[in-house]
């Protein structure tokens, strides 16, 4: 077992390499914390061979600039994951708390702090990889969440065969999500257990406010069947991503045609009622009008646009466009948008992208960004919510070498 008590660590301007680094190999590891600043991890907590005793973690502020604030990280047996954290917790490299873990008990995120990153880390990501069922993923913090480009809150099972539940209940404000559609809240399940999200507070994003679903995180507005799956959000909190868009002009269009169409049918039947038939002009221009209403505006089609894009994508840079095409679940469905050579700010050459592809539910999920690394015939979709299969090359290559801006 592993216990660590302490008081502060560092300060702001004498930082320390790392906070607290606890590892064991089947025993149990309790930290309980005060304010830590640091230029690495603030808390790194591992359990390499299994066992039953998990990982306990009571934190205060913790102010890391270079990596994570709190890592937790459990590898096979039945022990739980529990991390409170109590003050501000500041990390703009790689996230606030991650916690990942492959045993079969519970895991929970919790507490009173906030939490503010700005890079490539959710503000709290949880994910548990158990091959059977495990307890339930719980995160339930009361502190404002803030996770950036990444998600404010990211929770998944990877693995079909646990049947675990995830339940997603802040009570504070959640930002995040603001590259690559990942939305705010990302909950989502490969096996069949429940995932519930319930906001209390405002949820923002750039793109899907809450995204929570059973085998698949979606952010085009295609949903996978309803069953195992609830939200409950606080009122004007968009949680219906089909009315917006597309969807929502439509929609508008019909309102707006239908009163017209029903204002301009009173002239032709209110009229007889007092003995005034209307003219023959006024039925004329009713009826030229009843013919243009009734034909609902549509957005206009794209379709030449991709193709072209489609065409120069096929031309040039073929073994990028080979590399990504390999990694699809529907390769024949790939559409590529931009393809272009990164400035080479890493030190190795680099190719930049966009690719649309179909999901396992059939519908596209709009433009992720890629990097294809031309030395080694490697390439890494930016897809993941919470960075996990990225590695770290890839993560430089895409904010340093390809984003304009």
């Amino acid at each position: 077992m592993v216990n660590a008590t302490g008081g502060q660590l560092g300060t702001s301007g004498a930082r320390l390499s790392s906070g607290v680094v606890a590892t064991t190999s089947t025993g149990a590891i309790n930290i309980t914390a005060t304010p830590i600043f640091a230029v690495n991890d603030g808390i790194n907590a591992q359990v390499a061979g299994g066992g039953s005793g998990g990982i306990t973690i009571v934190a205060g502020e913790i102010n890391v600039p270079g990596n994570v604030g709190i890592l937790s990280s459990i590898t096979g047996g039945t022990g739980n994951t529990s991390i409170t954290f109590n003050g501000a917790i500041t990390a703009p490299g790689f996230g606030g708390i991650r916690a990942t873990s492959s045993s079969t008990g519970s895991m929970s995120v919790g507490g009173i702090g906030s939490i503010s990153t700005s890079s490539v880390g959710p503000a709290i990501s949880v994910t548990n990889s158990a091959t059977s069922t495990s307890g339930d993923i719980t995160i339930n913090p009361s502190g404002t969440l803030n996770g950036g480009a990444a998600p404010g809150i990211a929770a998944q099972i990877t693995n079909a065969a646990n049947n675990g539940n995830i339940v997603v209940t802040p009570t504070g404000a959640v930002t995040g999500g603001n590259s690559g559609g990942l939305g705010a809240i990302a909950a989502t399940t490969a096996g069949g257990g429940n995932v519930t999200v319930t906001t209390s507070n405002n949820v923002t994003a750039g793109i899907d406010r809450l995204d929570a679903a059973t085998n698949q995180i979606d952010a085009d507005g295609i949903r996978p069947p309803p069953h195992r799956r609830s939200f409950s959000a606080r009122p004007g909190c968009d949680t219906l991503p089909i009315l917006r868009g597309y969807f929502m002009t439509r929609s508008l269009w019909a309102i707006v045609a239908l009163g017209f169409v029903a204002g301009v049918a009173l002239l032709f039947f209110l009229p007889p009622l007092f003995k005034s038939p209307p003219s023959e002009s006024l039925q004329l221009a009713a009826a030229k009008a009843i013919g243009a209403a009734t034909a609902v505006p549509r957005p206009a089609t794209k379709a030449p646009a991709m193709k072209q894009a489609n065409d120069q994508s096929q031309e040039s840079f073929p073994k990028a466009r080979r590399a990504i095409v390999r990694m699809l679940k529907d390769p024949d469905a790939a559409r590529f948008g931009r393809i272009f050579e990164g400035r080479g700010v890493i030190g190795r050459a680099t190719i930049c992208g966009e690719v649309n592809a179909k999901n396992g539910f059939g519908g596209y999920t709009g433009m992720t960004p890629f990097v294809y690394f031309p030395d080694d015939d490697r390439a890494e979709l930016i897809t993941d919510p919470v960075t996990l299969q990225m590695t770290r090359e890839g993560i430089d290559a895409y904010f340093k070498d390809c984003r304009r801006s």
